[in-house]
């Protein structure tokens, strides 16, 4: 991906703009808002061309498509029965 050294690259979503936290070479992290319902959404990434030209053009990366599940798929709500916590337990493990 790149270096964001000059502030302007982004990870989009058909949501809008997603926050970023790292952005290296390697790896971009992004966490998802609440605002973002369950179900498939659209992520991209704009990045700039050179980021030591603050006026050079954004790049537009390939769409990939990402299932949002809800985070009671996976950790239990308070009113969950015994059998329902070890179960999202077994989820946890296998799928995250």
């Amino acid at each position: 991906m790149g270096w964001n050294r000059d502030g302007r690259s982004q990870v989009m979503s058909n949501a809008g703009k997603i926050p970023t936290g790292v952005w290296n070479n390697t790896e971009v992290e992004f966490e998802m808002p609440l605002s973002v319902k369950e179900g498939k959404w659209q992520f991209w990434v704009r990045k700039s061309e050179n980021d030591s030209d603050a006026q050079s053009k954004l790049l537009v990366s390939n769409k990939v498509i990402i299932e949002v599940a809800s985070r009671f798929t996976y950790y239990p709500t308070a009113t969950d029965s015994s059998l329902e916590r070890q179960i999202k337990k077994i989820k946890r493990f296998l799928f995250l």
